[in-house]
């Protein structure tokens, strides 16, 4: 998975930055890579173990990953 970026579309602004992020594995768990965090930090310089997240192969389902925002916001657009 490469590091997420969800743009509001009124905005252009990266509504994922800093939320609340989880997935159900990480490629290699004795180490502190791949974290559910990384797709949310802002950090887009790479695809790489600190940069992005990964769960781990199909064990015995397939992985998720997860994110909360932590407000909820209306938009609307006026033509």
């Amino acid at each position: 998975m490469r590091p997420c970026f969800y743009s509001d579309p009124f905005s252009g602004r990266n509504v994922a930055l800093k939320q609340s992020a989880a997935q159900s594995s990480r490629l290699l768990p004795a180490t502190n890579v791949w974290l559910a965090r990384y797709a949310v930090d802002g950090t887009t310089g790479g695809n790489n173990s600190l940069t992005c997240t990964h769960t781990a192969p199909d064990r015995p389902t397939p992985g998720w990953w997860t994110m909360t925002f932590s407000t909820i916001e209306m938009k609307t657009k006026m033509y």
